[in-house]
């Protein structure tokens, strides 16, 4: 179950703030990253959402090419900017825009 382990890194999120997220406790997903356990129903839809990609990634069942590249910038902002309000996004869109505008100078 190393793509949980994977995606979190990707995303800068330690086991404890998964744990919250999935109403587990730290050691369950310590378990699900070394493959002992899997997640239930309830918090692999959790998980899914949080990292934005199929269930059946996560779960190794698939190596779906549609998937982002965890590396890539643009998805790991995609999971941090995820729970923010509409007007939060709009300051990080233009702030984004400033930066870019900076560039170009």
């Amino acid at each position: 179950m190393t793509r949980i382990r994977e995606l979190r890194e990707a995303l800068g999120i330690k086991q404890e703030e998964l744990a919250l997220l999935c109403n587990v406790t730290q050691s369950t997903i310590s378990l699900w990253e070394i493959g002992k356990t899997v997640p239930r129903k309830k918090a692999l839809e959790k998980l899914s959402e949080r990292f934005g990609v199929p269930a059946g990634y996560i779960l190794g069942l698939d190596d779906d090419s549609n998937v982002p590249d965890i590396k890539d910038i643009d998805f790991a902002l995609s999971g941090e900017i995820r729970d923010l309000s509409d007007d939060e996004k709009q300051d990080v869109l233009d702030y984004v825009r400033f930066k870019k505008a900076q560039k170009s100078r």
